[in-house]
């Protein structure tokens, strides 16, 4: 029997196929103010790819069963969450890795 995921490890793994098909500063593209999970365009993938539907073809959503973090009932304050945090760290990373001239 196959556990349940997490809300959390639903968005982990959703971050990560982001990460994959998205350019690694894609949390800076999300308008945190406008986010709302239940709309087409005002969603994580709709603010990403212009419509959940758009991106959901171009992840492959469509050919799995399986529950993913961009599911309607996933928290949006989980996800606000996870993205600040992720500015963060990119963030500082970038930092990070500049070199003084």
């Amino acid at each position: 029997m196959k556990k349940k995921k997490s809300q959390i490890q639903l968005i982990l793994e959703a971050v990560r196929m982001l990460d994959t098909h998205q350019h690694r500063l894609w949390p800076f593209r999300i308008d945190l103010r406008k986010l709302k999970m239940a709309s087409d365009r005002d969603c994580v993938l709709g603010q990403l790819y212009g419509s959940y539907h758009t991106a959901a073809w171009a992840l492959g959503l469509y050919l799995t069963k399986s529950p993913h973090g961009f599911n309607v009932t996933i928290s949006k304050p989980l996800w606000k969450t996870t993205i600040r945090q992720l500015r963060i760290q990119r963030r500082t990373s970038a930092y990070r890795g500049r070199t003084r001239v």
